[in-house]
């Protein structure tokens, strides 16, 4: 089980190439992930969430009410605690996998997504590590270019890991990096800040006969 803390946005349309061309000019430019398709499982309660990623079932469960939180003074979102869970799937599950690839009870989620991670040391320093590293302490952002059933999205995000105590701290310090290095040029508003299963739930309020057929 991994416990972290968590902020992310939601905006539809395409992606801006004004928002990537933000996210990628660090020093560090961030790392392209190949694209993919994660089903999620449609649940009525947001702090919950459950999909199946590459062959391998993904459990997330909130552990504390979404905060408000200004990370900029046009970066305000909601921080929430997270629990996970992930664990490969045998061949004695193919009739999970038959569900995660049925559409009439699984989102097909498309992803395209850039990716950057930053390590906190155990003195405190934070540097930019490359997106595949695994560290014990730090914090991973990721922008990323969604599409479901024909609807661009796309969202910003931070997950902070590490020790327990530290999550809300490093959440906090590495967005406030990350903006004060250069402000975002879209503003980060709370009508904008939600969960992935949050925002799937007000997907489909907006389109349920098109998000799930």
């Amino acid at each position: 089980m991994l416990h972290t803390a968590e902020v992310r946005w939601f905006f539809t349309g395409e992606l801006p190439v004004a928002a990537r061309d933000w996210f990628c000019q660090d020093a560090r430019p961030p790392e392209a992930q190949p694209a993919r398709v994660d089903h999620y499982l449609p649940l009525a309660d947001a702090a919950l969430g459950v999909k199946v990623r590459e062959g391998r079932v993904e459990i997330k469960q909130r552990q504390s009410a979404p905060r408000r939180e200004r990370y900029h003074a046009e970066a305000v979102g909601y921080a929430a605690r997270w629990a996970k869970w992930s664990f490969g799937m045998t061949a004695d599950a193919n009739s999970l996998v038959s569900l995660a690839t049925a559409r009439a009870t699984w989102i097909a989620v498309r992803k395209r997504r850039w990716s950057r991670q930053y390590r906190i040391a155990d003195y405190g320093t934070l540097s930019a590590v490359p997106a595949d590293k695994v560290v014990a302490w730090g914090c991973d952002v990721e922008l990323t270019a969604v599409e479901i059933a024909g609807i661009a999205c796309w969202t910003l995000g931070f997950e902070a890991a590490g020790p327990d105590a530290t999550l809300d701290k490093t959440l906090r310090r590495v967005a406030g990096h990350v903006f004060a290095q250069t402000p975002p040029p879209f503003p980060l508003m709370l009508e904008a800040a939600h969960s992935y299963p949050a925002w799937l739930q007000w997907l489909m309020t907006q389109h349920q006969g098109q998000v799930v057929r």
